[in-house]
């Protein structure tokens, strides 16, 4: 096999693995978006519910500080927040934990909500 030959053969087996990676990365972008509509659409049902709820300047505190949880949750353990799997002990200490901190923070305020 001549230089040429291997060079081109390289290049070729270089462009497959390529093609293989970005075949792989659809797939993983693809189900991020079956993810996202999925998200969204828990969203709008939060929205919608909350949106006919009465909720404190604390409640928000807490859900902001329950969204950091749970994303820094999902993104060390590189898993979608819906699919963590949390336990009824860890998910109580968690909203213990965030309303403490909504506390704290509308203390911060001069404890006016």
């Amino acid at each position: 096999m001549s230089g040429v030959e291997h060079l081109v053969r390289s290049q070729k087996q270089d462009i497959d693995r390529l093609r293989g990676a970005l075949e792989k990365r659809d797939r993983e972008i693809a189900a991020l978006g079956a993810d996202l509509r999925a998200t969204k659409d828990a969203l709008k049902e939060v929205v919608t519910a909350a949106a006919n709820a009465p909720v404190s300047l604390r409640d928000i505190f807490a859900g902001q500080a329950l969204a950091g949880w749970m994303a820094t949750y999902a993104e060390e353990r590189r898993v979608h927040p819906a699919n963590a799997p949390v336990s009824p002990e860890w998910a109580q200490a968690i909203a213990d934990a965030s309303y403490r901190l909504a506390d704290a923070m509308v203390e911060a305020r001069g404890g006016q909500p």
